[in-house]
This record gives C-alpha cells, sequence and structure tokens, in this order.
C-alpha cells in the first residue's frame, strides 16, 4: 500500500513537473482545441437557430396549406354555384325566347287576319259603293 502510494505520489509529481514545462507543440494543440471547441459551441448555436427557423417555416407552410385548401373548397363551391345560376338563366332565356316565338307567330296571324279582315271590307265596301251609284 505505502508502495501504491509512494508510486502515485511520484506520478502526480511527475505530472505537475510537466505540466509546468508545456512545450510549445503542445500549447499550439490546446490552443487548435479550444478553437476547434468554440467553433463547435458555435456551429451547435447556429443548428439550432436554424431547426427554430425551420419549425416556424414548416408550421406557415402547414398554415399556408390549410388556407389554399379551403380557399379552393370554397371556390370550386362558388364554381358549381355559379354553374348552376348560368344554367338557371340560360334555361330561362330559352323559355323567354319560346314565348316571344310564340307572341311574335299569334301577331303575325293577327295581323294577316286583319289584313283579309280589312281587304274584305274594302272589297265590300267598292261592292257596295258601286251598287249605291
Amino acid at each position: 500500500m505505502k508502495r501504491a502510494a509512494l508510486l502515485f505520489a511520484a506520478v502526480t509529481l511527475t505530472s505537475l513537473a510537466n505540466a509546468a514545462e508545456v512545450s510549445p507543440a503542445e500549447t499550439k494543440l490546446r490552443e487548435g482545441l479550444r478553437n476547434t471547441m468554440l467553433q463547435l459551441r458555435t456551429v451547435q448555436s447556429e443548428k439550432g437557430v436554424l431547426e427554430a427557423a425551420k419549425a416556424e417555416l414548416e408550421q406557415k407552410n402547414e398554415e399556408v396549406t390549410a388556407k389554399l385548401d379551403a380557399m379552393s373548397k370554397e371556390l370550386e363551391a362558388n364554381r358549381q354555384e355559379s354553374e348552376k345560376k348560368i344554367a338557371d338563366l340560360t334555361e330561362r332565356i330559352v323559355t323567354r325566347g319560346n314565348d316571344v316565338m310564340k307572341i311574335e307567330q299569334e301577331l303575325d296571324k293577327s295581323r294577316a287576319a286583319h289584313k283579309e279582315a280589312s281587304a274584305l271590307a274594302t272589297r265590300k265596301e267598292a261592292g257596295t259603293g258601286k251598287a249605291c251609284k
């Protein structure tokens, strides 16, 4: 046991002596390690910021996608409603056009009948007028 304690003390004293005599290469390596650790922390911080930004963008993307879906459904409903109104108005126009054609045909018949009656009356008057003279 004493021997182990002495050995430990010797190693510790040797380490302390070596620590006091740090070589320039070791100092350069330690400095490089320190710089690497700082770079690692910086990169990890940037990674955290980028991950937060990514999560925010994904959330906004989901919101925009949901709005787009809602607007697409509304647009489709409006399109169907418009098509129905167009079909109803087209049917009304056709019906009114048919009604106008019927009225025009009846008007033409009435005009023809009026002309015929007028011609008949003129012939009767002409016949009566000749007979009266």
